[in-house]
């Protein structure tokens, strides 16, 4: 490559003919005549004009950038965006974009090597170009002037809305419909590639139910995911259109989520609501799912809009609910006696009792498995079987975690059943592990007790938690917190 040229301009109506102009100059510059500069020019114009118009919902501000790079031998033009994630040259057409397609295709027709592609959270981008040399083009097609910003659908009666299961045809609603409300801020980078969104669910680590306007527009979406443990989902990737909101669509869409998930014999689902606020916490109880863990500091702290003061200030906290789905068969709980009231505070609503053994029994395979998240710093130790050298087992691993990954934050997981749990327990606790709740059907022998080692304490004053169980639970977790670091 020679040289390397680019344009930053805002997405507003004077535009498309800076594009034009910049790309016309340069297109001489590399040695082509009117004609087939006016070319090239003409069809960054018209991919500028088009992503203008129609990628841009509520007139959200965005800049485009144009590049050229020139080589020996060829004139290359790129356009980035940050708009809907959403390819005009594929696909079915909406009919008030047609004429606009047809335009940009006939405008592309000359050009070489055309690719439009999604890219995340970097938008999409346009690329083409030409051979220097080639021979100019015919008749050129002018862009047309008018510029405007799509709609969504008017909000209808709340019994017009449908709620049903996920279709493949689907996904590219759901990637624009995350767009229209989070912008490129969306936490899960593969809603903004549809081709993502059939494959998950095609493959059953994703269950997604949609709430659909009688226009046939996508205003809701919520998933059940795939977890680490085996028939164990996470509700999920909940969104509404604001302009939709106030159907009780999202309830819908939960309660459909819960019965196909149950159809589809999946063991039960667990739910993570922030603790910035209790919003969450309440859709919860709402729906009968029961309080199980507090995952003291889960995640690096985030601009949670209308609440930096809560997100900003320490990581952020997050309750742990569960909902089975089948019937849950009475098991051992091999729990030290210190834990046992909490632990029944948690299990019986859910098994109406919990049947209490002192530890005894021929020990297992010990097996740890260990899953880190660098970007958060944090990391989850999950035991599956204990025998005498998994406490030493255990600290060799923190130690690697706390070194290598350097978590700031990191769970574990003891099978209740299993005969080594007390003495692992022990362990944990001189490790600094702090009792947190308890992880349902977390392990293959079935529920977990469930412990976190902070690297710092977090400030009770900004852990809002809804229910009367789940305040006792903090208040239980962050004495024992306290303990085990004196």
């Amino acid at each position: 490559m020679l040289a390397s040229y680019q344009l930053i301009v805002p997405n507003t109506v004077a535009s498309p003919a800076l594009v034009r102009d910049f790309v016309h100059r340069l297109a001489q510059s590399a040695g082509q005549d009117d004609v087939a500069a006016a070319s090239m020019a003409d069809a960054a114009a018209a991919a500028s004009d088009y992503v203008i118009r129609f990628s841009y919902p509520e007139n959200r501000f965005d800049e485009l950038h144009a590049f050229c790079d020139v080589t020996p031998d060829s004139l290359n033009f790129r356009l980035t965006d940050r708009g809907l994630p959403r390819i005009p040259l594929e696909g079915a057409v909406p009919d008030e974009e047609g004429d606009a397609v047809q335009r940009l295709r006939a405008a592309l027709a000359d050009m070489q090597e055309v690719r439009w592609e999604l890219r995340g959270y970097h938008g999409k981008e346009l690329r083409f170009g030409r051979r220097l040399g080639k021979e100019p083009p015919g008749e050129l097609l002018s862009r047309a002037d008018t510029l405007r910003h799509p709609t969504h659908a008017a909000p209808a009666a709340e019994q017009e809305y449908s709620v049903r299961r996920f279709q493949p045809s689907d996904a590219a609603g759901i990637a624009e419909l995350v767009y229209r409300v989070y912008g490129m801020t969306y936490d899960d980078e593969d809603y903004y590639y549809p081709q993502r969104i059939v494959a998950e669910n095609a493959s059953g680590a994703m269950l997604s139910v949609l709430a659909v306007h009688p226009s046939g527009e996508i205003v809701g979406h919520y998933a059940l995911e795939q977890r680490d443990m085996p028939g164990i989902f996470e509700g999920s990737s909940a969104v509404v259109n604001p302009l939709h909101r106030g159907m009780h669509l999202m309830e819908k869409m939960r309660a459909t989520a819960i019965e196909e998930g149950r159809a589809e014999g999946l063991k039960g689902l667990i739910f993570l609501p922030w603790c910035v606020h209790v919003y969450s916490q309440k859709a919860n109880e709402r729906f009968g799912a029961f309080v199980m863990s507090v995952n003291l500091n889960d995640s690096a702290p985030v601009a949670i809009e209308g609440f930096e003061a809560e997100s900003l200030g320490q990581r952020v906290s997050t309750m742990l609910y569960y909902t089975p789905l089948q019937p849950r068969a009475p098991r051992p709980a091999r729990v030290p006696a210190h834990l046992r009231e909490m632990v029944s505070l948690l299990l019986e609503p859910m098994d109406g009792s919990v049947h209490f053994e002192d530890a005894g029994g021929e020990p297992g395979e010990g097996v740890l498995r260990v899953k880190e998240l660098p970007h958060d710093a944090l990391a989850e130790i999950t035991v599956e079987g204990i025998d005498a050298h998994s406490g030493r087992e255990l600290e060799s691993g923190v130690q690697h975690l706390l070194v290598r990954s350097r978590a700031a934050t990191i769970f574990l997981n003891v099978p209740m059943a299993d005969p080594g749990c007390p003495a692992l327990v022990a362990a944990a606790e001189a490790l600094g592990f702090g009792f947190v709740g308890v992880g349902p059907d977390y392990t293959a022998r079935g529920d977990a007790l469930r412990f976190a080692l902070l690297d710092e304490a977090p400030d009770p004053a900004h852990i809002h938690v809804y229910s009367e169980r789940g305040q006792r639970l903090l208040a239980f977790a962050l004495a024992e917190q306290a303990r085990v670091r004196r």
